[in-house]
């Protein structure tokens, strides 16, 4: 069911966009393609191994490749919705929930998002920190 309302979702959008501007933006693209497949791949490939540590460390044996798809499920729910990562993670739960206790499921998702957050607040401070020592600033602010 959710295939099918992805599918649809997907052909509207490319019947709004066009096929012939999609086209067009991947040959300008060209071999910079893979930089936007991969460098999101890569963040969520090393969320997933934290997740998939979490679950390890509390007796589940799930596997990498599982993990990784329900991070990448979860994180199209939420991009999808209009209420974020209040989508997503319930909708992580609910399919963790089918391989381990449901209780075990919520939590490790708590917890795989507590980190991600401390992860994403924690490379804003030292991005800002970099930034305040590296970019000239007005003297007004300063």
């Amino acid at each position: 069911m959710a295939f099918a309302i992805g599918l649809a979702l997907l052909a509207a959008l490319v019947r709004k966009v066009g096929v012939k501007d999609i086209l067009d933006t991947l040959h300008k693209l060209g071999f910079n393609l893979i930089w936007v497949f991969l460098l999101p791949s890569t963040w969520y490939l090393l969320q997933s191994i934290a997740w998939y540590r979490v679950l390890k460390d509390d007796g589940h044996d799930v596997s990498l490749w599982q993990i990784f798809l329900l991070k990448i499920t979860g994180e199209a729910v939420n991009t999808i919705t209009p209420v974020s990562i209040m989508g997503g993670d319930p909708y992580r739960a609910y399919l963790l929930q089918k391989q381990i206790a449901g209780s075990d499921s919520a939590a490790s998702v708590i917890i795989d998002r507590t980190v991600h957050t401390i992860a994403v607040f924690a490379l804003l401070v030292v991005t800002f920190a970099l930034a305040w020592m590296d970019i000239p600033l007005p003297n007004e602010w300063q």
